[in-house]
């Protein structure tokens, strides 16, 4: 998981500026989905596509791919 977040001074003090958006990568760094941090909805997709994507993973290392 990786954070993407942007610093700003503003003044004489450094804000960081950032999303709630959590982004779901595979190994090819494909987006396979965008997912509300705030919404438990969107948080049980992410997890739920989390498995999917991991299952997906484990057979295509076992096929060599």
């Amino acid at each position: 998981m990786s954070l993407d977040a942007h610093q700003e001074k503003i003044g004489t003090e450094n804000k960081f500026i950032h999303s709630n958006m959590l982004v779901l990568l595979d190994s090819h760094r494909r987006i396979r989905g965008y997912y509300e941090a705030t919404n438990q909805e969107a948080l049980t997709k992410l997890d739920d596509e989390i498995k999917v994507l991991l299952a997906e993973e484990l057979r295509n290392s076992r096929d060599g791919r």
